[in-house]
């Protein structure tokens, strides 16, 4: 089974301080997977890292290699153009990851608008059936 997304050997610092420490683990295609450990152990950090969101302060070194780029390597342009198309992150906390202005679904379309020449319709379309998908109700 390939792989869509792969750590290797990643080890992040913040101001000096080892968070992660050659982490390695491979991601299948296709395959819903959920990162578990206690807390403190680096879970956040590994996902951000992938995101390019690691605080500014991090120092990185390893590889996270998606789709045989290597993610540490992008600008933070091509990262944006990644974000949310070809790699996401469900956060811990919905209360800061999520606007409460806003529906769920109609944040889940603007990400879809962001990355493909879908009307706002389509795109509302398309999150009422991700949503459905993962059973959440769709109708607001």
């Amino acid at each position: 089974m390939t792989s869509a997304l792969e750590f290797k050997d990643l080890s992040l610092s913040i101001a000096g301080e080892a968070i992660l420490n050659k982490v390695s683990f491979a991601l299948p295609v296709g395959k819903i997977t959920g990162l578990v450990g206690r807390s403190g152990s680096g879970k956040s950090m590994t996902g951000l890292a992938a995101m390019g969101l690691a605080p500014s302060q991090s120092t990185l070194s390893g590889e996270i290699i998606l789709d045989g780029r290597n993610l540490l390597s992008l600008s933070e342009k091509d990262l944006c153009a990644l974000r949310g198309r070809d790699v996401a992150m469900v956060f811990q906390e919905p209360m800061t990851a999520l606007n409460p202005l806003h529906s769920i679904g109609a944040q889940v379309a603007e990400t879809n608008m962001a990355h493909t020449n879908k009307t706002k319709k389509e795109a509302l379309a398309e999150a009422a059936h991700i949503l459905t998908r993962v059973g959440l109700p769709s109708a607001k």
